[in-house]
């Protein structure tokens, strides 16, 4: 589930908007939309970045953010993880 759902994301390159900022703001809204659950692990940076066409430093800026606003916990030795 969670790989469909975030690799139907698509990116706007013509927005002014960074990559990285249009896929933290679409990762909080499948986050807040309920599509994921509390507890459920995201894909790896080097997973999505690959689905999505993107540099894996723009999936990693993108979960550093939502780490950092509380959407994402990481894990040690685990991965991320839907925050509770």
């Amino acid at each position: 589930m969670i790989a469909k759902a975030l690799s139907a994301i698509a990116f706007d390159r013509n927005n002014r908007a960074s990559l990285q900022t249009q896929l933290c703001l679409r990762l909080k809204g499948v986050i807040q939309s309920g599509s994921f659950s509390p507890g459920e692990p995201s894909l790896s940076s080097r997973e999505l970045a690959l689905d999505l066409r993107v540099s894996r430093n723009t999936v990693i800026a993108a979960y550093d953010r939502l780490v950092g606003e509380g959407y994402l916990e990481a894990r040690p030795r685990a991965g991320l993880f839907v925050n509770e």
